[in-house]
């Protein structure tokens, strides 16, 4: 008879947890903040403006819909309809909160990028080579499917004065998937 007025306790305290977790997320708008936290810590980040329209979080995933980010100075704008990220909460609370063991899988669904390169007045160095990161801590697989990249990359050409060369591309329809 203890041992079940003991399991009945514990239920109980849990059911009220689940209950004040529901309330603060939903009716007292914790959903809300959550999101305005994010857009805020990650458009300053980035140095930009991070938009998310709506978002869900289950116990194994976050859908995303309604992304954009937007650089400060344009020279780069996303856009992004959806986006789902499978995620391992028990590999990540008994790894010792590392975020490297947080993420599974990522969906980018319809991307579109654009891409405003300009010719900077100032003197640079020359930029070091492009290497890839290794993304292989972060998470095992990732999916991009039917994005479009703008580009708009003006060139100062030395011939004359002070001339452009404006080229401007679109690419569709790309598909990368890195495992």
């Amino acid at each position: 008879m203890k041992r079940s007025r003991l399991f009945l306790i514990i239920v109980l305290i849990l059911l009220v947890i689940n209950a004040a977790f529901f309330i603060a997320w939903h009716a007292l708008g914790g959903k809300e903040s959550l999101k305005a936290y994010l857009e805020e810590v990650v458009g300053k980040a980035l140095d930009g403006r991070l938009k998310i329209a709506s978002y869900n979080i289950g116990d194994r995933q976050v859908y995303a819909e309604g992304i954009s980010f937007a650089k400060a100075d344009s020279s780069i704008v996303l856009e992004v309809p959806n986006l789902r990220v499978n995620y391992d909460l028990l590999r990540f609370i008994f790894s010792g909160f590392k975020i490297r063991h947080l993420l599974r899988d990522v969906e980018i669904n319809s991307p579109t990028v654009w891409l405003r390169i300009k010719p900077s007045e100032e003197k640079k160095p020359p930029p070091s080579p492009f290497e890839l990161p290794d993304l292989l801590p972060y998470f095992t697989k990732a999916n991009l499917n039917e994005g479009t990249l703008h580009l708009d990359l003006v060139i100062a050409l030395k011939l004359g004065e002070g001339e452009l060369l404006n080229i401007k591309e679109e690419i569709s329809k790309i598909q990368i998937s890195a495992i």
